[in-house]
């Protein structure tokens, strides 16, 4: 795993645990799979972090290229793809940021699954990375992403509050991870700053290890973000309220939208 010093992003400091971390995580898979053989690939994900997604759809024989600023990332999934027996044709990985990036080709549907959309933290960075999808797309080509739900409760939570966030335990590696949060919410730019505190832990919960891992995320309205679609030049098909496609209502955990390049 890169240290502080050598890390050029702060995504690069996930890569030693990032698929353990991430374990819970799997809820979205089939939904983006799904919506990956529907559109006939190829795929563009943004964000792929260690091909959490990617490697599945090209394991369900769509073609798919993955992007993500973190080499250490990339690396990761790279490793994955070549344990699954996929070839460069049916996955490859390239760093990229999805602000400008320029690809040969255009795609059937793009993706920025977990909230992938949400790093973007001006309008004029999501403006730019929409109007970026748009012109990577075939016409007609679809867009897929999601994004979470802020409450009135976390809206007004202290900030620098700590609290229990979850317990992870990756079935896989057996690894275990008790992980606190702590938000600090600037309502002005709707961004949210917030540090986990993630303890590694054996069998008997004594801590292994301790990481500290800060992010920033915006939060986006239902309507502001259709408004931006729509600006961008995308046609709404669906919102979801969840990745089996149920209605999306007042006690949504997730906003999941699937729009069309007009």
């Amino acid at each position: 795993m890169p240290t502080r010093r050598e890390a050029r992003t702060p995504y690069d400091l996930w890569a030693g645990f990032y698929d353990a971390f991430h374990s819970f995580l799997t809820e979205d898979i089939a939904f983006y799979v799904e919506e990956a053989k529907c559109s006939g690939g190829p795929v563009l994900e943004l964000g792929c972090g260690t091909g959490r997604v990617s490697v599945p759809i090209a394991q369900a024989g769509v073609p798919v290229v993955g992007v993500d600023t973190s080499r250490a990332l990339l690396r990761a999934a790279r490793r994955k793809a070549r344990a699954a027996t996929l070839s460069p044709a049916q996955a490859s990985f390239r760093e990229g940021d999805m602000r400008t990036l320029r690809l040969r080709g255009q795609f059937t549907l793009a993706i920025l699954p977990y909230h992938t959309f949400q790093v973007l933290l001006t309008v004029e960075e999501q403006k730019a990375t929409l109007a970026n999808i748009y012109q990577h797309l075939r016409p007609g080509g679809c867009l897929a992403f999601d994004l979470a739900v802020v409450t009135p409760e976390e809206l007004a939570a202290p900030p620098s509050t700590p609290f229990h966030w979850r317990d992870i335990h990756d079935p896989q590696s057996g690894r275990r991870f008790v992980v606190w949060a702590e938000n600090c919410f600037d309502r002005d730019s709707q961004v949210d700053y917030a540090r986990l505190t993630i303890d590694e832990v054996d069998g008997e919960q004594r801590s292994l290890q301790r990481y500290y891992r800060d992010y920033t995320m915006r939060y986006l309205g239902r309507y502001e973000a259709q408004h931006l679609l729509e600006l961008c030049g995308f046609e709404v098909e669906a919102l979801y309220g969840d990745f089996s496609r149920g209605a999306f209502t007042e006690d949504s955990d997730e906003m999941v939208w699937v729009a069309r390049r007009g």
